[in-house]
């Protein structure tokens, strides 16, 4: 399962389309709320946030699974329309596994996610 928070429908659309062609299942969460009750009750193999929610952003996220042995472990890739040094910095202190600019590129976060899958089934 790969699970993305993000409240923009364009990106939600696009990324259900290129992973459910990779045979993927992809789940939406629009807040990190909805994304918690996700991950808890379902098997996450990777998940995709956009940094800026509106409620509470995709690093807080991070934090809140970093708090638990069960779910820190879950490959956490940040997506943002502004990557910069100053985010790259916060995303390194949670241990984001990678921080990509949008728009995303389908080969660069198609690829990241299979290594990322194959890495954690081992």
């Amino acid at each position: 399962y790969v699970l993305v928070i993000d409240e923009d429908e364009t990106m939600q659309n696009l990324l259900t389309l290129i992973f459910n062609r990779l045979h993927f299942e992809v789940i939406i969460a629009k807040d990190i709320y909805e994304a918690f009750e996700t991950v808890k009750s379902t098997p996450i193999d990777v998940i995709i946030s956009e940094i800026n929610l509106s409620k509470l952003d995709g690093l807080q996220f991070k934090r809140w699974l970093n708090e638990s042995h069960i779910y820190q472990s879950i490959p956490f890739i940040i997506a943002s329309h502004h990557k910069n040094g100053e985010i790259i910095k916060r995303c390194n202190a949670l241990n984001v596994d990678h921080v990509l600019k949008k728009p995303l590129i389908t080969e660069e976060i198609t690829g990241l996610v299979q290594r990322l899958r194959r890495r954690t089934a081992l």
